[in-house]
């Protein structure tokens, strides 16, 4: 098996970037739960600050003598977050992998793609679909979609089914929105919010939809 690489990313949708990283975690024996070798972060904009911080990360010592493992889900990275990149990833420390998630990799500077490895997992066209639809709905057809998506969910099986078709429309949506980043910008902080909400327990799938249903 091939080691993991110092530094990725990876393009597509969220969802199946997150699945994609966590499948290669999975298969290099790297353990997520209670490891404070492990960091991840979900933000809109990766910035200057974001970069320092990954920086000091990167110099630390592991806390368990093992491999330490950053991830980082973005929509975009500034210019000027990019160049203090640079140093970061043209120096890699052994046994440190950094993982960068960001919708379309090709938006970044090329000298930073020559310093990682850029994976684009297949994506759903599905949800790209769906998505697409969503966002042209008027606010009823939008009401109208969430509640036959939800329709099911009455017990625990069906709400956790119901909560992945959730998170997954989320990412089509913000990956169709992120064609204008400027334009969408406060429309992409709204989808981070409610998504991060879908990760507490007991929160409510046809809630945040139906508020981003009215609010997108």
């Amino acid at each position: 098996m091939e080691e993991l690489f110092h530094a990725y990313v990876v393009g597509g949708a969220r969802a199946t970037a997150r699945a994609h990283i966590e499948s290669m975690l999975t298969e290099h024996g790297f353990v997520k739960t209670n490891n404070a070798d492990f960091v991840f972060r979900e933000l809109v904009s990766f910035s200057m600050e974001d970069a320092r911080e990954l920086r000091l990360w990167q110099e630390l010592t592991s806390m368990n003598g093992g491999h330490k493992v950053h991830v980082v889900y973005a929509d975009f990275i500034t210019r000027e977050a990019e160049n203090a990149l640079l140093k970061t990833l043209e120096e890699p420390i052994p046994n440190t992998h950094i993982f960068f998630a960001i919708p379309k990799p090709d938006v970044l500077l090329p000298t930073l793609l020559s310093r990682v490895r850029v994976i684009t997992p297949v994506r759903n066209d599905d949800f790209k679909k769906e998505a697409i639809d969503f966002l042209r709905s008027t606010q009823q057809q939008r009401l109208s979609h969430v509640a036959k998506l939800v329709e099911k969910s009455d017990d625990e099986e069906a709400a956790a089914e119901v909560r992945e078709r959730t998170l997954a429309l989320l990412d089509a949506l913000e990956q169709s929105l992120s064609d204008d980043l400027q334009k969408n910008k406060l429309k992409l902080e709204q989808i981070l919010k409610y998504k991060k909400y879908l990760y507490i327990p007991g929160a409510s799938s046809r809630m945040i939809l139906e508020t981003l249903a009215l609010v997108l």
